[in-house]
């Protein structure tokens, strides 16, 4: 791991999505949208049902959650939500979020 970048923990109920070497996670909560960097204050902070993205390299990759808490600690961010969806155009995760309530 550089000192660029820190690990990232994607999980819902029972398994880990995702674990990955990230550079950049941002999220939105109840107070706002967020970027989280690597140095970064440690912070717990409660997400709206939202786009997640997180990067690497030069790649900028989506989750559509539904909601969740992110904890940062350390060189670790940490998400738990209780269900996403990935892997599809950007276009397609923007609709579930606004399914889930999001937008």
């Amino acid at each position: 791991m550089t000192s660029e970048n820190f690990k990232l923990k994607l999980m819902v109920p029972l398994r880990t999505v995702l674990e990955e070497e990230v550079r950049k996670v941002k999220a939105e909560g109840f107070h706002g949208a967020f970027v989280i960097l690597p140095r970064h204050v440690d912070c717990a902070i409660e997400l709206k049902p939202c786009l997640l993205s997180y990067e690497r390299e030069e790649e900028e990759t989506y989750y559509a959650i539904d909601g969740g808490l992110l904890v940062k600690c350390g060189r670790d961010v940490r998400v738990i939500t209780p269900q996403l969806a990935g892997d599809a155009p950007l276009g397609e995760l923007q609709s579930a979020g606004d399914v889930a309530g999001g937008g």
